[in-house]
């Protein structure tokens, strides 16, 4: 469970990204939507301590402060929105497995360990490839899996569908469908939205506006008066 306690942040002392800011998250599967600008992102990186803040998180009853954040970066796993701010390694393999050599893990652990989740993502063809000359589907599969390789207690995904043709854009929700962890993420994607989540965390201007099940997702006076349009299968 994470806890917002009236979370204020504010950057160069004049924009105010979230504006104390409270709720708590607790449901397997949790969209964040609101409109550009309206903190969704600011909101997931706040859970991991990126950023100075007024008000307080907790992460199963861990505060976010300097002292606890390897603690909760441990079973908290972060994917970008962009692949290419997470890969940074020559290959494939290295790219997933470079959490665990920081760990200073056996390299026949680490080996196992990579090729069991490249499978699982059936990206296991890709283990020697360079980074820098996949699609962008595959970016994001490699980057997920450098995340869950680390096997997190819980996910916060920034966009996990953005830059992704329809085709890699359903393998990725089917992927997060079977996974056990739960699962925060910020999207614009609402049908996504619909077909993944039980709890939606509707923001505006960096305040909290509503929360409930999906079905807010097919009221369309709440979100159009939020910036936000009904899912394409219910236009």
């Amino acid at each position: 469970m994470i806890q917002i306690n009236d979370v204020s942040i504010v950057y160069d002392h004049t924009i105010i990204a979230i504006n104390h800011l409270t709720t708590t998250i607790h449901a397997p599967v949790t969209a964040i939507i609101g409109e550009n600008g309206s903190g969704k992102s600011t909101l997931l990186t706040s859970i991991v301590g990126l950023h100075p803040m007024a008000g307080s998180i907790l992460v199963d009853g861990i505060e976010v402060k300097k002292e606890n954040l390897h603690t909760i970066r441990k079973r908290v796993g972060y994917l970008f929105q962009n692949p290419d701010h997470q890969l940074f390694m020559n290959t494939v393999y290295e790219d997933i497995a470079f959490g665990l050599v920081s760990q200073g893990m056996d390299q026949d652990v680490v080996k196992e360990k990579v090729e069991a989740m490249a499978c699982q993502l059936h990206i296991d063809d890709l283990l020697a490839r360079n980074c820098a000359k996949l699609s962008g589907g595959q970016k994001s599969l490699v980057a997920l899996a450098g995340v869950l390789v680390m096997e997190p207690d819980i996910l916060l995904l920034d966009e996990p569908t953005a830059f992704l043709d329809p085709k890699a854009r359903r393998r990725i929700i089917n992927i997060l469908k079977s996974l056990p962890q739960s699962i925060i993420l910020a999207t614009h994607d609402l049908d996504m939205a619909y077909d993944l989540v039980d709890e939606v965390i509707l923001i505006h201007k960096g305040m909290l506006i509503t929360k409930g099940d999906k079905q807010m997702l097919t009221n369309k006076d709440i979100l159009e008066s939020n910036g936000l349009e009904l899912p394409l299968r219910f236009q």
